[in-house]
């Protein structure tokens, strides 16, 4: 059973203050160890998920994903000052 406290504690959490942590932390690591580090923090995600999920990506996980680049895409192509005439 959960403690009510500790949920309590959790939601009642400075948030902004963790988000800006958790960006200086990426930003200093980035600094010191360099792009490489980006590509390293990703791959382990990418492991993370593929213990839990051994068939990710699926061929619709491709497709969606791909269909997603494609609208963000299209949406920046829109969004460019040079496209406004």
């Amino acid at each position: 059973m959960m403690d009510p406290r500790g949920a309590r504690a959790f939601v009642g959490r400075d948030w902004a203050s963790v988000s800006e942590a958790k960006s200086r932390y990426w930003r200093e690591r980035k600094l010191n160890l360099g792009a490489g580090e980006g590509l390293r923090a990703a791959d382990e995600l990418r492991k993370q998920v593929l213990a839990r999920f051994p068939t990710w990506p699926s061929e619709q996980d491709r497709d969606s994903d791909l269909e997603t680049h494609r609208r963000v895409a299209d949406a920046l192509r829109r969004a460019s000052p040079t496209s406004r005439g």
